[in-house]
């Protein structure tokens, strides 16, 4: 498993926003694997969130790379 040395910050633009930023890009083909955690466990359900990439340089576009989808279940189930 590789490690990309990268910072990681909450957005002022919203608490539901994390900002990735890696050291070097991301070269096309490799796969990045991001692992978050929480103080609290969220309830259960079906959680999609989106996922935006920014190629390198000020007033860059973003591309909308598609939706990653998390299943948190109960612990009753």
């Amino acid at each position: 498993m590789w490690s990309w040395p990268a910072s990681v910050a909450s957005s002022t633009l919203g608490s539901s926003e994390v900002l990735v930023a890696f050291a070097d890009p991301i070269q096309p083909g490799e796969t990045v694997t991001v692992t978050l955690s929480t103080n609290v466990n969220p309830w259960g359900g079906v959680y999609l969130f989106g996922v935006t990439g920014y190629p390198v340089g000020e007033n860059s576009m973003g591309q909308f790379l598609g939706y990653g989808r998390l299943h948190i279940y109960d612990n009753d189930n």
